[in-house]
This record gives C-alpha cells, structure tokens and sequence, in this order.
C-alpha cells in the first residue's frame, strides 16, 4: 500500500496564507487551522468559519477552508482563493461585519478584498462581491514574491459526476446553432435552412 499524502499541498497553502495576511496586522490571537474539504453542492473555492475549531484547552480557532475539488485550478487562482477568505478573517479581526447570515458580501468585504489586491465584480445575485479574481497588480506580486509552487498541488479530489459513464450525445451544428442529440440528426434547420452536421 501507498499513502498519497497531501502534506505538500497543506504546507503550500499554509505559506499562502501567511504571505496573505501580511499587509493586514491581523492579532496573534486570530489562530485558522487551514483544512481541505469537499465542496458538495456549494459553488465557492473555499470559506472562512469564524471560531469553528478548539484546542484541548479551550482556545477557539477560525477555520479557512480550501474545496477539495478545485486544488486542480491554476496555482494563482488557489492563492486568490486565500486572499479572500484572508480578506473574511481581516474584516472579523476588526469587528466588522462583512457578510450578511445568508453568505451575501457587502461593501466592507469589497473595501478589504480590493485592498488586498483582489477584484470584486458587480453583484449579479444574492451573493454580492463574493466573485473575486486576483487583479494585474496582484498577480505580479505573488509571481514576485510568494513564487507558489503548482507542484505541491498533485492531488485533487474528484467532482460530483465525474466518474460518469462517457456520454453518447453527438454535437451538431447547422450554419447558426449547435444541438446535442443521441441519434443521427437527419434535419434541417428551420432558421437558417442548412442541414445539421455532426461535430467531430
């Protein structure tokens, strides 16, 4: 037997999460126990649990979260993901409630996301500026000074379907929309008049 450990990876996200917080002043006091967890049905790449582990002693920890199923993603998209929930933890630290109790982010996270170089897009839904990307600016430091090694990350868990059967759907296209379909299309499109053609 062989253990496919997931140590590298740990102790590379460890390391992006102090280079992270660097610019913040975040107290000591604020201990986060990172950890890797599946997704399930949430969309996110990652959380921030506020006071969500103890030590035996009774000291609270936070918990930053990284899913599982999106370890895969590019090694700059994974730092993102700590600069955001770091951007969580900063605004807690100063009692600052950035985050409505259904998960929506409000301006307080934008302000401290975008100062600590992240971009917030426009809010498109009940969640706010919760879509952040890294910004140029970003992107350049963390090239420069945190160089994340993407080797760390060999492992990463599979998704919800991922091990389904391959699909028997075939793709065709006519001269202006695409459609699946399982059997030979012998048709004409009724817009543009072209016959369907499959897709190799």
């Amino acid at each position: 037997m062989e253990i496919a450990s997931l140590t590298p990876a740990m102790e590379e996200l460890e390391r992006m999460l102090r280079w992270a917080a660097r610019p913040t002043g975040i107290p000591a006091e604020h201990r986060i126990v990172p950890t890797i967890q599946t997704g399930g049905r949430k969309r996110a790449c990652g959380w921030f649990l506020r006071e969500g582990w103890s030590t035996r002693e009774g000291d609270l920890c936070h918990e930053i979260n990284f899913v599982a199923e999106q370890l895969y993603s590019p090694v700059e998209e994974i730092v993102g993901t700590a600069v955001h929930e770091i951007a969580h933890l900063w605004a807690h630290s100063l009692d600052l409630r950035d985050c409505s109790a259904s998960g929506r982010h409000n301006k307080v996270f934008k302000q401290h996301a975008e100062a600590l170089g992240l971009a917030c897009a426009k809010p498109t839904d009940h969640r706010g500026f919760a879509y952040t990307s890294t910004s140029p600016e970003l992107l350049a430091r963390i090239k420069e000074e945190l160089q994340p090694d993407v080797a760390k990350f060999a492992l990463f868990r599979l998704g919800q379907g991922s091990r389904k059967a391959p699909t028997k759907m075939f793709k065709w296209m006519c001269g202006c929309t695409t459609v699946r379909c399982a059997i030979n299309l012998n048709a004409t499109c009724g817009r543009c008049g072209k016959g369907f053609a499959v897709v190799v």
